[in-house]
C-alpha cells in the first residue's frame, strides 16, 4: 500500500499505524507534491494499492492520470 497526501507528517503516521497492524505500507508521500512527481514514485513503488487523501479535484485528476 502506498499513502499519498495530507499535510507532512499524516501519511506517515497513519503508516506507521498500519506498518503496526501488518499492513505491507511501501510508500507514505505528503499532499504537496506536482502530479508528475507522484507518477514517478507510483512506478518506483510498486504499490498493489494506492490510497490518495489530498481533497477534491486535486486527488481525482491525480487518480485519473
Amino acid at each position: 500500500m502506498a499513502l499519498y497526501g495530507g499535510m507532512p507528517g499524516v501519511a506517515e503516521a497513519a503508516g506507521r499505524a498500519l506498518s503496526a497492524r501488518g499492513t505491507a505500507v511501501v510508500a507514505t508521500r505528503h499532499g504537496y507534491h506536482s502530479a508528475d512527481r507522484y507518477l514517478d514514485w507510483l512506478r518506483e513503488d510498486a504499490p498493489d494499492l494506492v490510497i490518495l487523501g489530498m481533497g477534491a479535484p486535486r486527488q481525482e485528476i491525480l487518480a485519473q492520470k
